[in-house]
């Protein structure tokens, strides 16, 4: 199991869509396949809900939704999960992960130290896309599966990491 991230783990500031709109990042798989275990994220303030998504790639943004489920309940400043391990979902190459937003979603961190251009906003259900200034702190948990260095080893970094959480 590993994390993958474009952050640094920094939120130098903070970016909200607004209610109906879309925020994601672009994040890469192995071509094999691994299986999406969590999300994390970052938020500036307590509270709010969103609807998580992922979606699959296509040249012009988030393509086919893969899943979508509302958050709700416990969201603090700071670093927050949600796991995802139940779901069955898959992802290779390039997929998306972001959020649709309610009008009661807090702002999410960025890490605008630098930027990878892979942060992206919509207004119109993802027929055009805009760039967010720096990098939005999504980030995803992914288990390679046997292929990443086989199962007990996976299970192992899974435990020291939720141990560390």
């Amino acid at each position: 199991v590993h994390e993958v991230m474009i952050d640094d783990g920094t939120a130098e500031s903070s970016f909200n869509a607004g209610g109906s709109n879309y925020c994601a990042v672009k994040l890469n798989a192995n071509d094999a396949g691994e299986d999406v275990m969590k999300f994390k994220w970052y938020q500036t303030e307590d509270g709010g809900a969103f609807y998580l998504r992922l979606w699959s790639d296509s040249p012009n943004g988030p393509a086919d939704q893969l899943y979508s489920t509302i958050v709700a309940s416990g969201l603090m400043t700071g670093w927050n999960e949600k796991d995802l391990s139940a779901q069955g979902l898959s992802v290779s190459g390039d997929f998306w992960i972001g959020v649709k937003e309610f009008t009661s979603s807090k702002p999410f961190g960025v890490d605008s130290s630098s930027d990878q251009g892979l942060s992206f906003y919509s207004n119109d259900d993802w027929m055009t896309k805009e760039p967010v200034g720096g990098n939005l702190m999504f980030r995803v948990f992914l288990d390679e599966g046997d292929g990443g260095g086989g199962g007990e080893g996976d299970v192992m970094m899974m435990i020291i990491m939720m141990m560390t959480q």
